[in-house]
């Protein structure tokens, strides 16, 4: 399966996925969520360190480093659909957890210097690292990814009071009064 098609099945998922749980499940959801993201990518990070692999090189010739930086692919980029989608929820928990910034920093070095990936990929790549606070901001910064329930809301303003309708005036010309029959 090609990673495009991989990333839409995922990004599919994850929206059934936030549609089906209720609010006050949400926090503990990601939070289960962000953990398995971030071991897989602890331990595939061990498994790339330990037969050498350094960004920018060829692919690995061993089937588990292979699938190691398979798994450092496809869970950056859940990550980044996650955390551009949903930025408030899942920095609640990214925050607290200082070496996720160290991983995740390390994965993005990593899918960067790979040359793998479309600009349009690299391009969602930047967002993430600036999402994340890897990368620096920009003053025009804008996420694109927000979903509705996300997107800042304009600040309630009172309507304007209706207008009151005058009665229209109908135009009576002279009376005949039943004398003058």
């Amino acid at each position: 399966m090609r990673f495009a098609q991989y990333r839409s099945m995922q990004a599919q998922v994850m929206q059934a996925v936030f549609k089906k749980v209720d609010k006050n499940q949400l926090g503990s959801v990601i939070s289960m969520m962000l953990t398995n993201l971030f071991q897989i990518m602890i331990e595939a990070r061990a498994n790339l360190t330990q037969v050498g692999y350094v960004a920018g090189e060829e692919f690995p010739e061993f089937s588990d480093a292979k699938e190691s930086l398979s798994k450092v692919f496809e869970n950056t980029f859940m990550f980044g659909d996650l955390l551009l989608r949903r930025p408030t929820p899942i920095h609640v928990e990214y925050d607290q957890h200082t070496d996720w910034k160290d991983i995740l920093t390390w994965a993005y070095y990593i899918c960067s210097k790979s040359g793998v990936f479309l600009p349009e990929e690299q391009q969602f790549l930047d967002l993430i690292a600036k999402e994340s606070g890897i990368l620096p901001k920009d003053a025009n910064f804008q996420n694109p990814y927000l979903d509705d329930s996300e997107k800042p809301r304009k600040r309630f303003e009172d309507p304007k009071p209706a207008e009151k309708k005058k009665p229209k005036k109908i135009k009576r010309g002279p009376r005949i009064i039943h004398s003058e029959f």
